[in-house]
């Protein structure tokens, strides 16, 4: 069974790891780019899976695949976000939701993103054998709302990291922000449903699929 290691403060990065075999899950932002390859430079990586393409999930990965030599997989729905430096309206419902939004520009001030290739689009059900990894039991599933091309990495069929499909900043919740807020609560019911028994957000803890509500 693959273990799970948190990285990262302000958004999560997450090292999987099955034996030998390990992959990044997102890179988080641009001043844990240190401590990020620090954690995981040892480790022999095989893939950086980018959940979305929101620049704090996204902003060390070009700098981390170099280093690393390994390639970066993401969803091609996603991509315009990095190829044209683009990042479409964001939508809240509650007053915390707000106050995300405003943090989220006065972030991307200070983490500009640079543009980089993708190696690998990433599409709904795929396994992660599609992309040449070995010994981690790793099925794509689409979560979009968040964003259009937001992606979850479902693991041994029992660990589900979904990025910012859902949020754990007070506790588990649908995100706060979102590109369409129907399909983002349709992802949840998604996650919800999915008979895992741990869910791993890009901010805030892990938790048990018995606490959501």
């Amino acid at each position: 069974m693959a273990k799970i290691i948190s990285l990262g403060n302000i958004a999560k990065s997450y090292l999987i790891k099955e034996e030998d075999n390990s992959i990044l899950v997102d890179t988080g932002i641009g001043f844990d780019k240190n401590s990020i390859y620090n954690s995981i430079k040892n480790e022999n990586i095989a893939l950086i899976f980018l959940t979305h393409g929101h620049v704090d999930h996204v902003a060390n990965a070009e700098y981390l695949s170099k280093k690393l030599k390994v390639p970066i997989a993401m969803s091609k729905l996603d991509y315009p976000m990095i190829r044209e430096n683009f990042e479409p309206k964001l939508h809240h419902y509650s007053f915390f939701g707000r106050i995300l939004i405003s943090t989220t520009k006065i972030m991307n001030k200070f983490n500009k993103l640079k543009r980089f290739n993708v190696d690998f689009f990433i599409e709904d059900e795929d396994s992660l054998e599609k992309y040449g990894i070995e010994g981690i039991d790793g099925i794509v599933h689409s979560l979009p709302g968040h964003t259009k091309g937001s992606m979850g990495l479902k693991v041994d069929n029992e660990k589900f990291i979904v990025g910012d499909a859902m949020m754990n900043h007070f506790s588990p919740s649908p995100a706060s922000i979102f590109e369409n807020r129907e399909e983002m609560l349709k992802s949840v019911d998604f996650i919800k449903n999915s008979n895992v028994s741990i869910i791993y957000t890009g901010h805030g803890k892990s938790f048990k699929i018995s606490d959501t509500v």
